[in-house]
């Protein structure tokens, strides 16, 4: 009877240890996303890159005057190509925010009370305001077995001071993401 007490007291001394030599003394989380879905940018505003320009030309000062006054709207795309979605993108337009109260959709420019209007060009009421992820009616078309899509776009200058007095050279820079969580 001693032999089996003891050969079950070495037994439950091995558990008791086998558990606490597997007792965690911390957490990792690993968290991705998998997504077949990344298109490329093959060209912005004309370019056939992920870098492009879109030149209001020369705009003259009396175009403005009044708050909400803007220049006729200036087209340009976003060209997706290699696309494995199953849904539409969404797009996030970056860049600095005017601050002016009725105006926070603008992004700011080189000259102060000018700001950039950024709107889907085949839904004019979808306005890109800075950090607000939308869609596009051309990104609208992307789903299963379809591999590329043009997103058309205007930008017009807007002034949001009611202001005349307007010179100089706007030269701002506005990124995107193009999210495809959703896809």
């Amino acid at each position: 009877m001693s032999k089996l007490c003891t050969k079950i007291a070495v037994i439950a001394v091995s558990l008791g240890l086998s558990a606490s030599a597997l007792a965690s003394d911390g957490t990792i989380n690993f968290k991705g996303v998998i997504s077949a879905a990344a298109c490329t940018v093959s060209s912005i505003a004309g370019s056939s890159t992920a870098s492009g320009t879109v030149n209001f030309g020369t705009v003259s000062s009396t175009s403005f005057g009044k708050a909400g006054s803007t220049t006729g709207g200036t087209p340009f795309s976003i060209e997706l190509k290699d696309c494995a979605v199953a849904s539409s993108p969404s797009i996030t337009f970056n860049g600095a925010a005017v601050a002016t109260t009725g105006y926070t959709s603008l992004f700011s420019t080189d000259i102060a009370g000018l700001g950039i209007r950024i709107s889907d060009a085949d839904n004019l009421s979808t306005v890109y305001a800075p950090g607000v992820s939308s869609e596009n009616t051309g990104f609208n078309s992307l789903k299963t077995g379809v591999t590329q899509a043009v997103a058309n776009f205007k930008a017009w200058l807007v002034d949001y001071t009611g202001s005349s007095d307007y010179t100089g050279t706007i030269d701002t820079n506005v990124t995107f993401v193009i999210d495809y969580a959703n896809t």
